[in-house]
Formats: C-alpha cells, structure tokens, sequence
C-alpha cells in the first residue's frame, strides 16, 4: 500500500501568519488553484485509486482538482481536520501565550484540542485508511499544521524538537509505503 499525503493548496490566510485552524471559511486563491493542477499532474501515472480528504473546504477544493484529472473518487473523513486551536483562531501565530500553548502535548488549549486529541483522530483515521484500502494507493489531502507533523509522526519516529519543526508547504507531498 502506498499513501502519499499533501497539504491543502494556498489561501490567503496561508500568506499570514494569522491562526487558521479549524476555520472553514477560507477558499484557495489563484496561486492555489495553480498548485492543486501542478500536484493533479504530479500524480498522473502513480495509481492513485482514491483521495481521503479532511471535510475543510481548503482541503475539499485541492482534492476536487486532483481528483477531476486523475479520475478517482474523494472520500470525506471529518477526522482530517485541521487542529482546533480553541481562543488561539485567528490571532497571530507569534502570539507568546499561543507558542506556549502549542508547546505543551497533553494540554488542550481553551476552547480547542490538544496534540495528544488530534494524534488520536488522526492516527485512528489512517489506521481505518490502512485497514479499508489495503494494497490500493491513497492520497490524504489535509493540513500543514498540526495535522502534517501528525501524520508525519505515524509513519516515522520523531522528537518533540523535530515535529515542532516540520513544516508542510502548500501542496507539499509525502510519500510512505506500507509493506
């Protein structure tokens, strides 16, 4: 089985470094729509039979676009949500009080999840990925944020320095080949 995961294309808010979370409210501008045809053509001829996609419309839109072009069903899985990052959503990512917050695994931020909440969803999501799409090859369109290091987290071991220091860009791909 291979599962390749790409982060959703640009927003506007992408370009700031405003906290979009679990915020629906944001659509993929020009730039956007450009990388979700790029990452469509990127994965012609890979055998890609089907996108699991997080149920924000930022991820809805990528996956619509490579979908169309490869030809393959999306499957909506709520668990791929970005992170919700509780009073956090829409202030800064600089914010010190948020930097701290963000730090702290096994504390959810007022309002929101925790890492060790959002670990949960997403490592039950891939595992019922794994189980229900045994030997097909699966894109996961979702989120750089939390959710990228997550999912970089399931297939790889990583210290707690290193998942605060991924970052995932727009349209970014990652390939993990399940033996």
């Amino acid at each position: 089985m291979i599962i390749y995961s790409a982060r959703h294309a640009e927003t506007d808010t992408n370009k700031t470094p405003v906290i979009c979370g679990n915020n629906d409210s944001f659509s993929l501008n020009a730039k956007g729509i450009n990388q979700s045809y790029r990452l469509a053509e990127s994965m012609i001829g890979k055998g890609v039979d089907l996108i699991v996609c997080s149920s924000m419309k930022r991820a809805i839109q990528t996956a619509k676009y490579v979908a169309d072009r490869l030809g393959v069903e999306i499957v909506i899985d709520e668990r791929l949500r970005e992170r919700n990052h509780g009073i956090f959503e829409g202030k800064s990512q600089k914010d010190t009080e948020f930097l701290i917050a963000k730090s702290q695994f096994a504390m959810r931020m007022e309002g929101g999840e925790s890492i060790f909440d959002v670990v949960h969803r997403i490592y039950s999501a891939i595992d019922d990925i794994r189980e229900k799409y045994a030997g097909k090859t699966v894109i996961i369109i979702s989120h750089g944020g939390t959710i990228g290091r997550v999912i970089e987290s399931y297939f790889h071991d990583l210290s707690n320095n290193e998942f605060h220091d991924i970052f995932i860009k727009n349209c970014e791909l990652r390939r993990y080949e399940i033996k």
